[in-house]
């Protein structure tokens, strides 16, 4: 199969897939024809117009970064063309997760081109919940020319159920842990739950980096506090190449779920209930 049957049939899958969402919504009564559905048609197919604009723009640096790889330049190419899309992080940033970001961001300066169709989402990371204009990350991505071209932040707190939309609309889920090792980012759960790849950053000795890898969620850097801060830019590269191949073999039918039934609100409640049930009965 050359490059153009594969890409038309992967486009071809994907209209299949919306067609039967679409059809099996207006069977059940979820969707209708009214204003809202014909504006959100609308913005769909100017997010399509603008995504091709970008892949046709874009397919000439990725073929040049490619261009060394014999035998599978063509594909690769395809592969990184195809990782066009968002990754989110959506929480507050912890003051010792900032060591990790900044590394990463100069790992992103020192291959740009490997980066060019990334972008990651900082949403709900401001100073203050509800304060628009209370930038953490975006002064950091202006130092290293990365803002609005890679980085982008939307400060203020959204509600969960919000969250959940952001993390179904992205293409993947950062995830950026601290330089503490008994930290492990409550965000992983929901982050596995949205069903889509995980890309972490996590203390080597946190508890997170076990789960995500056995689950088959994501890829993991694991680094060692502090002193491993600096690794960071010299493997985000590597790790972030690996990354896009696991997006493109992904399945969420292959993600072990059941590691986290423990952690599910069944689970909590029951453990709960059983509490209470010995301290009533002492």
């Amino acid at each position: 199969m050359n490059d153009f049957s594969l890409a038309l049939a992967t486009a071809i899958g994907a209209w299949v897939n919306f067609a039967l969402i679409l059809w099996f919504g207006l069977r059940a009564g979820f969707i209708g024809f009214d204003g809202d559905f014909r504006r959100d048609l609308g913005k769909l197919a100017v997010a399509g117009v603008a995504l091709a604009i970008a892949l046709f723009v874009a397919q000439w640096p990725i073929l040049a970064v490619t261009a060394g790889l014999p035998g599978v330049h063509n594909v690769m190419a395809l592969v990184l063309l195809g990782f066009t899309g968002a990754l989110v992080y959506a929480g507050a940033m912890l003051p010792k997760a900032y060591g990790p970001l900044e590394s990463i961001m100069e790992a992103m300066t020192r291959q740009p081109e490997l980066f060019s169709q990334l972008e990651i989402h900082f949403i709900g990371t401001g100073k203050t919940p509800n304060d628009p204009q209370g930038y953490n990350i975006r002064p950091l991505a202006e130092r290293y020319g990365l803002w609005e071209k890679v980085i982008f932040e939307y400060p203020a707190r959204i509600p969960y159920l919000d969250v959940l939309i952001h993390l179904e609309a992205a293409t993947g889920v950062f995830i950026l842990g601290s330089t503490e090792v008994h930290y492990t980012p409550s965000k992983v759960y929901q982050g596995v739950l949205s069903r889509k790849p995980i890309m972490a950053v996590l203390h080597r000795k946190s508890s997170a980096c076990e789960v995500i890898r056995s689950t088959g969620a994501g890829i993991v850097l694991g680094f060692e506090g502090e002193e491993g801060v600096p690794q960071i830019a010299g493997e985000f590269a590597s790790v972030f190449t690996e990354y896009i191949r696991f997006v493109e073999a992904f399945s969420p039918a292959r993600v072990d779920y059941t590691q986290f039934d423990k952690f599910s609100a069944r689970a909590v409640t029951q453990q709960l209930a059983e509490l209470l049930d010995k301290i009533v009965a002492a």
